[in-house]
């Protein structure tokens, strides 16, 4: 696998999950700002790795700055995340991976999912 950490802007995006969590924890930076710096690494790199069926940078822009203004809930607290097209996804389209689902919303999130959006931990 070619390596792709000089590749596009880098920053907070090179984060680990665990690194990117201290930082937060730490108030050394921002939801707002880490997925700032990962949507600039996905506009830069997204022709060639053709990563994402669906993003909506408005709409994570808006959850990183909720997240900010909230208590610490727990440690993944403000690390953006991507998920899978096969799962669902109540708030984004889920394509399931077939041209036939394409554009299409689900009314519930799956239970990974809701577990992550609502951590016990």
């Amino acid at each position: 696998m070619a390596d792709l950490t000089e590749s596009g802007p880098g920053g907070l995006a090179l984060l680990t999950a665990t690194e990117a969590s201290e930082k937060l924890k730490a108030g050394e930076i921002t939801s707002e700002a880490l997925v700032t710096a990962c949507l600039a690494r996905i506009a830069a790199r997204e022709s060639e790795i053709g990563a994402w069926a669906f993003i909506d940078p408005d709409y994570a822009l808006q959850q990183a700055k909720a997240v900010d203004a909230e208590p610490r809930r727990s440690i993944l607290h403000g690390v953006p995340i991507g998920i899978k097209d096969v799962i669902d996804t109540a708030d984004m389209q889920t394509g399931h991976g077939s041209p036939i689902y394409k554009g299409d919303r689900p009314v519930h999130d799956s239970a990974c999912v809701r577990a992550f959006a609502q951590p016990a931990w």
